[in-house]
């Protein structure tokens, strides 16, 4: 802020000439490379940078075009999946562990909704569910707690994981977990959920049919971390953050 007419400028330590002229070549070089990538970005052109001995050098990038066909979806209005839907429904439908995310609007859950018709016109179990009622009730699921079972309270990292014979049952049928609003799950939370999937995938007895089983089950994550974050208490905070730096420690 400029105080009572003093001149830009005033109060500031003067350079050398020396080092005023080599200020003013590294800002001419900045200047011109950021508005190659400014020209770049605004026609739609890839590019990369190469920085090689303090120098940053602009490299534009061939693309080749991608002939993808659209997947119809079945919603009454004869519509479609846009390329980048189109991408994350394949994904989906490959059966590959998969993590879906976008910004407000994108068609995160019209999406969702249409791989979820189609996973279960193929003949698989699929199980929707999110951190809240009104976003379960979005996508047709229930809750994460009353789905699979979860603690109430912090979970804590060394805990073991009981699975009631009600989630067991469930588990042993299922082949897909959709879980939507991922970024308003806590980190006790998912590590909780990803326990009982790997425990799932390991050899164990069912409480079913009593005969050894594993069973697999495709993980579907799908939320925007820009948006909606958990919603703790002031004393959950103050329990959670040292359960986070604990899990990064037994993950590392």
């Amino acid at each position: 802020m400029m105080r009572g007419g003093a001149r830009p400028g005033a109060g500031r330590k003067k350079m050398s000439i020396k080092r005023q002229s080599h200020s003013f070549r590294l800002f001419d070089a900045e200047y011109f490379l950021l508005k190659e990538c400014q020209e770049a970005i605004k026609v739609g052109t890839s590019f990369k940078i190469i920085f090689d001995k303090g120098k940053g050098y602009f490299e534009k990038i061939e693309r080749k075009e991608v002939q993808t066909t659209a997947v119809d979806v079945d919603d009454g209005k004869g519509g479609s999946l846009t390329v980048d839907q189109e991408r994350a429904y394949r994904l989906i439908m490959s059966g590959a562990n998969c993590f879906i995310t976008g910004g407000a609007g994108v068609g995160k859950s019209y999406l969702l909704k249409h791989a979820i018709d189609a996973l279960e016109k193929e003949g698989k179990k699929v199980v929707t569910c999110a951190p809240t009622g009104i976003a379960a009730r979005n996508i047709g699921g229930a809750t994460l707690h009353h789905t699979l079972g979860i603690p109430i309270g912090i979970i804590e990292p060394k805990k073991d994981v009981l699975i009631s014979k009600r989630v067991q049952e469930l588990l042993e049928v299922t082949d897909v977990i959709v879980i939507d609003e991922i970024s308003m799950v806590r980190v006790d939370v998912f590590d909780w959920i990803i326990k009982i999937i790997e425990a799932e995938a390991k050899p164990h007895y069912s409480v079913s049919s009593k005969k050894k089983i594993s069973n697999r089950i495709q993980l579907v994550l799908c939320g925007d971390f820009c948006q909606l974050p958990p919603v703790i208490n002031v004393r959950e905070r103050e329990v959670l953050y040292p359960v986070k730096v604990t899990l990064k420690k037994i993950k590392n």
